[in-house]
């Protein structure tokens, strides 16, 4: 005797700010579990493409990955499970585009389960799934990690209104244990959150999906600290050669990992990420936790209806039951139900408000872009731009924030002049933060710190530091301000052989950078992951290698230095310690790439 299996279908969608691992954590979720269909978008996005707004609106199942079913005989359910990447928000400048993106989608994902099998025309159903083939069954929402922005709070909580919404920490290999359960509880807890996120949330009314302790404890997770989730993702897989190494025992062969200078971290150990107890819980076919989020599904699709059939009655297309003689589905827009959506998200917020409801913002920043361009490629915008560029460059002095203020004593040789390298800064820098954000005044207190190490001569001239400041870099032994000062940064920050076998001195180090970089050598913050009393961010250092560099010729090309910081400071943004992390290989590399000089009078010491 044949036995029937009822298909049903588990759709998970993963949404949040571009860049924080959306795409690898699905590739990470799925291991060898065998792919039935996978959609050109996402294998596209696998090797670091991205999908725009309007290509994913034009076919969302690109970015769609179908896993082989697995037929489960004590239940005779043959589960689907699917993964819908999604572009992230944040490449497109309007964000209320990405809303209504994301929403429309969910809609007519809904939309498509009504039309096929009439989903959600009862308020109960034995097996859900099996009439939801299209529907978003639930929504893993990627919070960047240590701050949870405004938008986060907007999108989760209009996604909440159709889908279940679970919030995921994503890169949690950047916290601390105790950071994590800080983070965990801001998130969990909205009145505790940043003031901004505070008041946000409460407006509001932000509430995600919560799986129940007999589903947490099923799979051994820790009931009191779950959720949000906190993952780890990497692309890289370990190989039987890396297998059994310092650092990296216990991990099996084709399992991800990310390895550092301190250690390795598996996005399948329990003890370093979430990630297998979130697998478990959602695509652990035998467990509860499945047919909880199927029928919370089902009820959203029973709201939906009555949401549908409503819009279709003030069409004229239904006779209040079904649809009216001779009519058919097809042809209704679902915008109504969109503009519905993101108005009763942002209702108490009339900024907000007015954006989401306003069709002509996108057009005056669509029309802006136009401008924009056009204006570039005018003779007269070229002319009206070097007047900006002269206008700039004095904003940019003043975020210098000593420089116009001190007295001509306190100067190494006059009072330094930084046009150049404003100049370079404003043509190459790609971040525009806005005036009083945190990312603005850490860029402005460490272009401060910076001004005032290469150019003061003494300790007490120095605003930007307390007394006590010790500086440290890649976790190496701290010095205070007097050696720094001797020293120059230059010399302090890069520790490597090839570049301190030159032996330079303050001046000479500073000589040497100003003549390998005569376009100036630019620095910005391009990122802020932690806010005071502990400032932790991320910044960039580059510029055009067109002058010569201790023997070497130059290459004529754009050099980039990455890194780290953390700065611990006091209320008034006084700096009490300050570590850099980076790796200065690649840009000592760079430098040497031009090959010894043909100078006879270059003193160098490349052979």
């Amino acid at each position: 005797m044949v036995s029937l299996a009822y298909p049903t279908y588990v759709n998970i969608m993963l949404y949040g700010e571009s860049g924080l691992g959306k795409t690898t954590c699905i590739r990470n979720l799925i291991g060898s579990w065998p792919v039935q269909r996978c959609g050109s978008g996402f294998s596209a996005a696998t090797a670091g493409a991205k999908t725009s707004l309007s290509a994913f609106r034009a076919d969302p199942d690109s970015l769609r990955i179908q896993l082989a079913p697995i037929r489960d005989a004590t239940s005779n359910l043959e589960m689907h499970f699917s993964f819908q990447d999604m572009p992230g928000w944040g490449d497109d400048i309007n964000l209320v585009n990405s809303l209504k993106t994301v929403v429309h989608f969910l809609l007519k994902q809904r939309q498509r389960d009504y039309r096929e099998n009439r989903a959600g025309q009862t308020e109960h159903c034995a097996v859900p799934g099996t009439m939801m083939r299209h529907g978003i069954t639930v929504c893993l929402y990627f919070v960047p990690p240590h701050r949870a922005k405004p938008i986060d709070w907007i999108m989760m909580t209009a996604i909440s209104k159709l889908v279940a919404v679970i919030p995921v920490i994503a890169k949690a290999d950047t916290f601390t244990d105790q950071e994590l359960a800080d983070f965990r509880q801001e998130l969990l807890q909205p009145p505790e959150a940043p003031p901004e996120a505070v008041g946000l949330a409460r407006e509001l009314c932000l509430e995600t999906y919560s799986f129940t302790e007999r589903d947490l404890a099923m799979v051994g997770a820790d009931g009191s600290r779950l959720p949000p989730f906190a993952i780890v993702a990497s692309q890289e897989l370990l190989t039987a050669q890396q297998a059994g190494q310092p650092g990296l025992e216990g991990g099996e062969v084709g399992q991800p990992f990310r390895q550092y200078r301190w250690g390795t971290a598996s996005p399948l150990h329990r003890g370093h990420s979430d990630l297998v107890i979130l697998k478990q819980l959602l695509c652990g076919h035998r467990n509860l936790a499945v047919h909880d989020l199927l029928q919370d599904s089902w009820r959203r699709a029973f709201t939906f209806r009555h949401q549908y059939e409503a819009l279709l009655r003030r069409a004229g297309r239904s006779d209040g039951i079904g649809l009216a003689p001779g009519q058919s589905l097809g042809g209704v827009s679902l915008q109504p139900l969109v503009d519905e959506v993101c108005c009763s998200t942002c209702g108490g917020t009339s900024e907000l408000q007015d954006k989401l409801r306003s069709e002509e913002a996108k057009r005056t920043l669509t029309d802006l872009s136009r401008a924009r361009e056009a204006l570039a490629r005018s003779a007269a915008a070229e002319q009206e731009l070097h007047q900006q560029l002269k206008t700039a460059g004095r904003e940019a002095d003043s975020l210098r924030g000593q420089l116009q203020a001190a007295s001509e004593h306190v100067w190494r040789n006059g009072k330094p002049d930084y046009t150049v390298v404003n100049q370079a800064y404003l043509s190459g820098k790609t971040k525009n933060w806005v005036a009083g954000s945190l990312e603005a005044v850490v860029e402005s207190v460490v272009k401060t710190l910076e001004m005032e190490i290469s150019h003061k001569t003494r300790p007490e001239y120095i605003k930007t530091f307390t007394p006590d400041f010790r500086y440290s870099q890649n976790g190496g032994s701290a010095i205070d301000t007097a050696e720094l000062i001797q020293r120059g940064s230059y010399n302090v920050l890069i520790n490597d052989a090839s570049y301190t076998s030159q032996n330079f001195d303050f001046e000479g180090s500073h000589d040497a950078f100003k003549e390998a970089f005569p376009g100036g050598f630019a620095w910005e913050c391009t990122e802020v992951l932690s806010g005071p009393p502990k400032v932790t961010f991320k910044w960039r250092h580059w510029g055009q290698f067109t002058g010569a560099y201790a023997g070497h010729e130059p290459t004529g090309e754009t050099i980039e230095m990455y890194g780290m910081a953390i700065a611990s400071v006091t209320e008034n943004l006084q700096v009490e310690r300050l570590e850099i992390f980076y790796d200065p290989t690649p840009f000592l590399d760079s430098l040497a790439k031009g090959g010894p000089s043909k100078c006879p009078f270059m003193k160098g010491t490349s052979n």
